[in-house]
């Protein structure tokens, strides 16, 4: 009875994770096809109506924001994907995905409007998860990416 129970469990959570995943590549193609359609429609037109390098500054943040939160969906999808393959939930991978989220969120704010003190916080964030990821980096084994990347080389050399 115990066995059948964790036989189901893991077929449940195998397919709950499965139905997540899916659901995120959809969620990213459309948000692909909405910042191309947007990129393409919208920036065409405002090109040539831009007159100051404040507009272009606003523009370019936005552009820089949509292909963030394109990143972002991309990492999200290799957190799943790994979680699905492996049963481990990458700590670096966690850390690369707050980090451009974060990223996106300073690259979004008003500096001349912001608090101080939300300005103070961003920056105690950036800076803890820069040192956490630095630390990771230098403590632990090289990471799923490092090791399959030596491996290909490898391959391609002929060692």
């Amino acid at each position: 009875m115990k066995q059948l129970i964790l036989d189901f469990h893991r077929r449940f959570e195998t397919f709950i994770v499965c139905l997540l995943l899916l659901l995120l590549m959809l969620t990213v193609l459309i948000a692909t096809l909405e910042f191309f359609y947007l990129f393409w429609s919208l920036v065409g037109d405002r090109v040539r109506e831009m007159d100051s390098v404040d507009l272009f500054r606003s523009g370019m943040h936005k552009v820089f924001a949509g292909f963030l939160v394109l990143l972002l969906g991309i990492e999200l999808m290799e957190t799943v994907r790994m979680y699905l393959t492996e049963h481990v939930i990458h700590v670096e991978i966690v850390f690369l995905v707050a980090m451009i989220a974060v990223g996106r969120h300073v690259i979004e704010l008003d500096y001349a409007q912001g608090e101080a003190m939300t300005l103070f916080g961003v920056a105690a964030l950036v800076l803890a998860l820069s040192a956490g990821y630095f630390l990771l980096k230098r403590a632990g084994p090289p990471s799923h990416a490092e090791t399959k990347g030596a491996e290909e080389r490898a391959v391609i050399s002929g060692q």
